[in-house]
């Protein structure tokens, strides 16, 4: 009966040997492993770093091509005001101009536009003709009626020879009536005058861009050319800058995980440690019993020895 539990010990002794030997296997698999995560970590630590630097050169760079850009709208700004300067002695037109020259491309369209105008202005002009033709038949129409009312208004005169105010208001339609025949030939005068001087106006305009045109539309795509290329560079500087952020923000999001990961494995780790002291604990009551069991065994062996002596 003692050795079979004795055996029954042993047995359990060597289980819990074994599962010791399993868990020291385990923590140090955690000890290597997380050796493994803080090179990583290092690793990752060094790239940032050098990804940070290279951000900061690229914003460098960046900075750099923002002046270089500001230094061409200057430029681009210098010779506009002077273009604008020499532009406002021409005429009343060049005001329009003025504003027409940031964009020297829509200038055709704005010529086209002026011709519209002129055409415009001029079948209003054929249209108003066409009134005043219809106005003078209207006129005469007014004239056969006028004569007839002023017939008319003799008899009723002569019917009505005391009534005064008739005959003042009479005369004062008549008055309403040269004064609208008066203003009608004002502004015919003023819109054959105005035509006139719009025309004049055009002529002058179409003189005086032409002769500059050609190259200040050279001088302009020039500098719209250079500030494409520079805005294209800048693009590119800010989308690697962007694309550097990104995988720098990926980057600590990788060591914030690792962080909480190498955390994690502290606290198993500490699992371990408690898990192996309970170990250790339960070994050494075992080992003690153990101790207590052949104490036992060899006081009954001595009693046995003893009774066979006696016997």
């Amino acid at each position: 009966m003692a050795s079979q539990q004795l055996m029954q010990f042993l047995q359990s002794h060597e289980n819990h040997r074994f599962n010791e030997m399993k868990l020291i296997e385990q923590e140090q698999y955690y000890i290597n492993l997380l050796k493994e995560q803080r090179e990583k970590m290092e690793l990752l630590k060094n790239e940032f770093l050098k990804k940070d630097q290279v951000i900061v050169d690229l914003q460098s760079q960046v900075n750099e091509l923002w002046e270089e850009n500001e230094r061409l709208k200057e430029v681009h700004q210098s010779s506009t005001k002077k273009k604008e300067q020499d532009f406002y002695r021409m005429n009343k037109l060049q005001l329009e101009k003025d504003s027409l020259i940031k964009d020297m491309i829509e200038l055709k369209d704005m010529i086209d536009h002026l011709r519209q105008e002129n055409d415009t202005l001029n079948t209003l002009y054929i249209q108003n003709e066409d009134k005043q033709r219809q106005l003078q038949e209207q006129l005469i129409l007014l004239g056969e009626e006028n004569s007839r009312l002023k017939t008319e208004i003799l008899k009723l005169d002569e019917i009505l020879f005391s009534c005064e105010p008739l005959r003042v208001e009479n005369e004062k339609l008549q008055e309403k009536l040269k004064y609208y025949k008066s203003e009608r030939r004002k502004l015919h005068q003023d819109m054959k005058q105005s035509k006139q001087e719009i025309n004049k106006q055009i002529e002058q305009f179409k003189q005086v861009v032409t002769k500059d045109f050609k190259n200040e539309m050279e001088r302009l795509q020039e500098y719209k050319e250079c500030y494409l290329q520079l805005n294209q560079k800048l693009q590119d500087q800010e989308e690697r800058c962007r694309s550097l952020t990104d995988e720098n923000d990926q980057l600590k999001k990788e060591i914030q995980s690792l962080y909480q990961k190498e955390e994690s494995d502290i606290k198993i780790k500490s699992e371990i440690d408690r898990v192996r002291q309970d170990l250790m604990s339960v070994r050494q009551q075992e080992t003690q019993k153990l101790q207590e069991l052949f104490n036992g065994m060899i006081s009954l062996s001595s009693l046995a020895n003893s009774r066979e002596q006696f016997y």
